[in-house]
């Protein structure tokens, strides 16, 4: 998400409803998703699908934590 509002930004209110409708599509793609995954067989619960969000939270927070180490290394000047 964060890179549609880095565009959304530098290319002003020319692109705003195009970027908007891509950040709709992205929601309801992840939604249709997770419905798909309750509704269709094996037929997760919601405690799956949570356990598979707790799983996967140390990966996400390791990649953020590495972006803002290398951010702040490669911006400060020599």
């Amino acid at each position: 998400m964060k890179t549609v509002s880095v565009e959304q930004v530098k290319f002003s209110a020319d692109f705003q409803l195009v970027f908007r409708l891509i950040k709709g599509l992205i929601f309801l793609t992840i939604f249709s998703i997770l419905v798909t995954l309750i509704a269709l067989p094996p037929h997760m619960t919601l405690q799956d699908i949570i356990v598979c969000f707790i799983a996967f939270m140390p990966t996400v927070w390791g990649m953020l934590l590495t972006h803002v180490l290398f951010n702040l290394a490669f911006s400060r000047g020599p």
